[in-house]
């Protein structure tokens, strides 16, 4: 299975490296450390990823989609430049929740097909220029739950 991996890493030669890897797992699952392969310049390397955490990154991804939801719906119809953005960047966390990962049935928190159903509603109409606060405020409320945080952590 190949992914990108966002943390520290320690390859053989004990040089370290930070930042998104492409690599294939050679194991199954993270414990503290897992080997993995990483093809860099046409030769594979074998790499060490320390104590990668499924469960925080998937919050991380859920608490970040729900504040740029809650900040484009403060900003609509007062400063649409901010708003679209901080909504722009809603809608790329929320394509992202597919990717996360219950560790309690190691299955995403949303299936692809709610996540295609959220970007449906964001792009129905004009878009942003359409969407309401109760939609906005909606998704928040059903993306904090699944995590469980509130609206309000993720917010401020």
């Amino acid at each position: 299975t190949a992914f990108t991996v966002p943390t520290i890493v320690k390859t053989a030669s004990s040089s370290v490296q930070t930042g998104p890897l492409l690599v294939k797992l050679v194991s199954t699952g993270f414990t503290n450390t897992t080997t993995v392969s990483v093809l860099v310049n046409t030769e594979v390397q074998p790499v060490i990823v320390m104590s990668f955490n499924t469960s925080v990154v998937s919050t991380v991804i859920a608490v970040t989609a729900v504040y740029y939801l809650q900040t484009g719906k403060n900003n609509l119809g007062t400063d649409n430049g901010s708003a679209f953005h901080d909504l722009s960047e809603g809608y790329g966390f929320i394509y992202s929740l597919q990717f996360t990962q219950n560790p309690d049935t190691n299955a995403p928190y949303f299936t692809k097909s709610e996540v295609d159903a959220y970007i449906t509603q964001l792009e129905a109409g004009n878009g942003f220029w359409d969407i309401t606060d109760d939609t906005l405020d909606t998704m928040s409320t059903t993306i904090a739950s699944r995590f469980g945080f509130t609206v309000d952590q993720a917010a401020n």
